[in-house]
């Protein structure tokens, strides 16, 4: 294979398992961590750690997660410390689908280790404004917000007063920082409805229907009338998902995964 191979391989990799081409977008990850896994050459170096991280989706897809968190781990530590941006990102994006993969697990423990790798990815942004690890620092505070949740087991009689601030502050931090953001990509502004939604539902379950009526309606104020338009869009987008899913009798697209 050529030098230039590495990154077109893990592109089509990747191309592969959105098609569910599993066994195919496999043999191609393999096929690259095989050749390329020990080269110094940044853009190889950086598709050898996609093909890690497809491979690790792949196997989480079928149920193999303890193979996919080690795969995680291996591109965390291949880009630990982070040399540039895009090693920033690769290690923010394992550490947010490491804490994913094993909160899905659902024992206490996987929980409070998902916790610790959610809290561990937003160090990593470091006050860039690249969309990318902003959108990731966004889904990680949404994901340590509903962990939290789970935490509880979904009772909100057992939250005592400071645990409820500290699921809300995680929260209300995940719209902070896509508001703050000088970015309107869709997938920000996706990312945002996500997280307005996710807000509001929890604060119903928490009893404070008029709390989350207000959520919604000062996506304006925050975000700006075209982009609270966008966002607006976005989460009727979101919502019918969520209903076509629970007609189906299938698991939601979305709201409940960071």
């Amino acid at each position: 294979m050529t030098a230039t191979a590495a990154p077109a391989l893990a592109e089509e990799a990747v191309r592969l398992h959105l098609e569910g081409a599993a066994d195919e977008s496999l043999a191609l990850c393999d096929k690259v961590i095989l050749h390329y896994r020990n080269s110094r050459d940044a853009g190889e170096k950086a598709a050898v750690d996609r093909a890690l991280c497809s491979k690790a989706a792949v196997l989480d897809e079928l149920g193999r997660k303890d193979e996919a968190i080690s795969l995680h781990d291996e591109v965390i530590e291949r880009n630990s410390p982070p040399a540039d941006l895009e090693s920033r990102r690769l290690l923010a994006d394992s550490l947010l689908a490491k804490a994913c993969i094993v909160q899905s697990l659902g024992t206490d423990e996987a929980v409070a280790e998902a916790l610790e790798c959610y809290r561990l990815v937003l160090p990593v942004r470091e006050m860039s404004d690249d969309p990318v690890l902003v959108e990731i620092e966004s889904r990680a505070l949404l994901g340590e917000g509903y962990a939290r949740f789970v935490a509880q087991r979904g009772f909100v009689q057992s939250f005592s007063w400071g645990e409820k601030r500290a699921l809300f502050k995680c929260l209300d931090r995940s719209v902070e920082v896509l508001a703050e953001c000088p970015h309107d990509t869709d997938a920000l502004m996706l990312q945002a409805a996500k997280a307005v939604i996710l807000r509001a539902q929890l604060l119903r379950q928490f009893g404070d229907a008029k709390a989350a009526d207000k959520s919604v309606t000062a996506i304006e104020r925050s975000f700006g009338a075209a982009r609270a338009q966008r966002i607006a869009g976005f989460m009727e987008l979101e919502q019918n998902l969520d209903a076509m899913a629970a007609a189906a009798g299938t698991r939601s697209m979305g709201v409940f995964l960071p």
